[in-house]
């Protein structure tokens, strides 16, 4: 019993496996010793760690097996003795470093991974980037990124504005009427289904088209629809070229709506800009120019009566907005002087990059400070509103009465070296002749101190002529290519001339580049009546005529006519053989005024092309004009092409464009204002100092042509 026993144990062995067999080369048989099969745990996870609850009896590992039992989580490979794991609050997928557990299982609201910037803000992991938000709405530019785990001041997670220069407009934007897509849907006004009603208006039937309805109501609709219009008035509403609004050529139509045919009343002009404080004379002196390149001029205004004490000021209006005469822009500048009297804007110009910095600068005379000795404000025109305390004065002599500052002149860069220079004027300066006046130049140049010194400077020949009362930019008189300049001298008298009769020199940009001495060579036009004052305004005509050369304009505001002070201005053809000894009788248009007192001339200026026809149109202005209402002002507009002779401006002209109220002064304040509207036509601004409490500036549009 016992041997039987025994033999079954040999025939399984140790390990219950019967021996294995082996033929030697010899062809002798052997029996290789038994294996030891031990339990093995499945690693499905195939992190080195077995599952305890998945085992098998082997000699050897299965395929997927390890020895050991130790993991807690066979199918997460991070799930393993002594695993760290940390704490994923935002759920980004990245996990605190400062925050962490040691555990097997990963417990809930941890994760292996350890490289999460801010574990409060989903948004912000490595590798994630958020987007500039510049208007702080929330939302960023999808163009412009950063490193979500860097310095993300100024950015936000959000994407989609599609404007990120205005707060309000944003993909949570309320979608009003004002020609913007506000949500960043890509529709715009009614077209979005989003609008808010609210902003919508009453339109009228517009069946021709110039954006003034009849009394015939269309329903609601935002001012973009092409439902309507949303102004009533119009006269005729089959014919565009006659609405509200208008500038009405003196003839037998009433194109503007307003009851006159032969005359333009500018108070029907509802587009325009008011003062921002009573009693400045605002408008009375302004220069335009194009700043940003939109062919729109931005408008510079010198009220120089503002303050208490006739401190005066500047004001800066951008040109691609316009108002509604009810108040002073948000987006303009206000600069106020602080010195008492010195009236400030006596005379303003952008003169170009004085000082290098790339950005327009602009100069403004205070001729009354110091005792009349005068000075000028030097500064950028992207200041901030404030005073003009503290920016850079130029200042010329320092004698009294010398009124330095009356004048500025910009000519471009004279002297090559990169920066524009500017001619500043002293009326009154009696350095040579007693009250004869100066020029001088003043170059550009990155100066620290508040106080420039005399560069280049020529005088007044005869005493009390007042060389530099005014000065404009002509254009190309000669066709040269090279600048002119018009140099007023309005109480000099010229050879055989009487007193007062006036001269107008007129300057080539080069004249000033070779230091100024005298006057010898330069040439002149003069007037012919003594103390009529020729050359106190002067201006650029543009290109009057056609012929590619640009024309000039100048006063005679004391000139009389028949009786007294009815004033004229003159229209001087530029010409390659130049203006040298020329007598402004012999003008292409003599124009006077008609009625006592009116001073016709003092102010004066080119329009440009309103009419489209391809010449530059000029007005003339009798600012003391009192034939609508008691010194309301007229200015006649005479469109480009005229023929050459002597005209009576009330009859004769092709614009008389006259003042509402009583001392409105319309035309104290003519300059032109590019293409507003973009039409292809010259607009401009019209001042009256004396309209309402302000004073006024309208913005007069172009049109075409008068009807046949």
């Amino acid at each position: 019993m016992k041997m039987y026993r025994f033999s079954i144990l040999a025939l399984v062995g140790c390990g219950g496996d019967p021996p294995k067999k082996a033929t030697s080369d010899t062809g002798e048989v052997t029996q290789s010793a038994p294996c030891t099969e031990i339990l093995w745990y499945a690693d499905t996870d195939g992190d080195g760690f077995g599952d305890p609850f998945s085992e098998s009896l082997a000699c050897e590992a299965p395929e997927g097996s390890v020895s050991n039992h130790d993991d807690c989580d066979d199918f997460d490979p991070m799930a393993q003795p002594d695993a760290i794991w940390y704490r994923d609050v935002d759920g980004d997928g990245y996990g605190d470093p400062g925050r962490s557990l040691t555990s097997c299982l990963r417990p809930m609201g941890y994760i292996a991974d350890s490289e999460d910037c801010d574990d409060m803000d989903g948004s912000r992991y490595p590798g994630a980037l958020w987007l500039v938000d510049s208007d702080a709405d929330g939302y960023g530019d999808d163009t412009q990124t950063v490193d979500a785990c860097g310095d993300v001041s100024g950015a936000v997670s959000l994407a989609g504005d599609c404007d990120d220069t205005d707060w309000l407009v944003h993909p949570e934007g309320n979608e009003i009427c004002d020609e913007i897509d506000n949500d960043c849907d890509g529709l715009v006004d009614s077209a979005d289904d989003d609008i808010d009603i609210f902003t919508q208006v009453l339109m009228f039937e517009d069946l021709d088209g110039d954006g003034y309805g009849t009394e015939v109501s269309v329903g609601y609709g935002c001012p973009s629809d092409p439902l309507g219009a949303t102004v009533v008035g119009d006269c005729d509403d089959g014919d565009a070229t006659i609405h509200p609004n208008r500038l009405d050529y003196r003839d037998t139509v009433d194109s503007d709506c307003d009851g006159e045919s032969s005359v333009f009343v500018a108070t029907t002009v509802t587009v325009g800009w008011a003062a921002d404080i009573t009693s400045t004379a605002f408008g009375v002196v302004s220069a335009s120019k194009d700043l940003d390149g939109d062919g729109k001029n931005e408008l510079l205004t010198g009220p120089y009566n503002a303050g208490d004490a006739d401190e005066g000021g500047v004001r800066l209006f951008p040109g691609d907005i316009t108002g509604d005469l009810s108040h002073f822009p948000e987006e303009g500048f206000i600069w106020d002087a602080e010195v008492e009297g010195a009236k400030a804007g006596i005379a303003v110009a952008f003169i170009g990059d004085w000082d290098g910095d790339g950005v327009e600068d602009i100069l403004a005379g205070a001729a009354y400070d110091n005792d009349s000795a005068g000075m000028a404000y030097l500064f950028s025109s992207d200041m901030a509103s404030g005073t003009l305390t503290g920016t850079r004065e130029i200042r010329g002599t320092g004698l009294a009465d010398s009124f330095f500052g009356q004048a500025i002149l910009p000519v471009g860069d004279i002297n090559e070296d990169g920066l524009d220079d500017v001619v500043i004027a002293a009326r009154k300066d009696a350095t040579v002749r007693t009250g004869g006046g100066s020029i001088t130049v003043f170059y550009g140049g990155d100066i620290e101190s508040t106080s420039l010194s005399t560069e280049d400077a020529i005088y007044g020949e005869t005493n009390n002529e007042q060389l530099g009362f005014s000065m404009a930019e002509a254009g190309d008189t000669d066709g040269d290519g090279i600048p002119n300049y018009l140099i007023g001298s309005p109480y000099c008298e010229a050879d055989d001339m009487p007193g007062g009769s006036g001269c107008t020199f007129v300057f080539s940009q080069t004249d000033f580049g070779v230091g100024l001495a005298t006057l010898d060579g330069i040439p002149m036009l003069w007037g012919t009546q003594g103390s009529s004052v020729s050359g106190m305004t002067v201006a650029s005509a543009g290109d009057f005529n056609g012929d590619g050369i640009d024309d000039m304009l100048i006063g005679a505001p004391n000139y009389d006519a028949v009786s007294d002070d009815e004033g004229a201005a003159y229209l001087v053809l530029g010409s390659t053989t130049g203006a040298d000894g020329a007598s402004l009788d012999d003008s292409h248009l003599v124009m006077f005024g008609s009625e006592i007192d009116d001073k016709t001339g003092r102010y004066l200026n080119g329009l440009g092309d309103i009419d489209g026809d391809g010449k530059d149109d000029i007005g003339i202005v009798a600012h003391n004009s009192s034939v609508y209402v008691e010194k309301a002002g007229t200015v006649f507009g005479i469109l480009g092409g005229r023929e050459g002779g002597t005209l009576i401006l009330q009859d004769t002209a092709d614009l008389v464009m006259v003042g509402g109220g009583t001392n409105d002064y319309l035309g104290r304040g003519l300059i032109t204002a590019g293409d507003v509207n973009e039409d292809g036509r010259g607009d401009f601004w019209l001042g009256a100092s004396g309209a309402g409490s302000y004073g006024a500036m309208y913005l007069i549009e172009g049109v075409g042509p008068p009807p046949l």
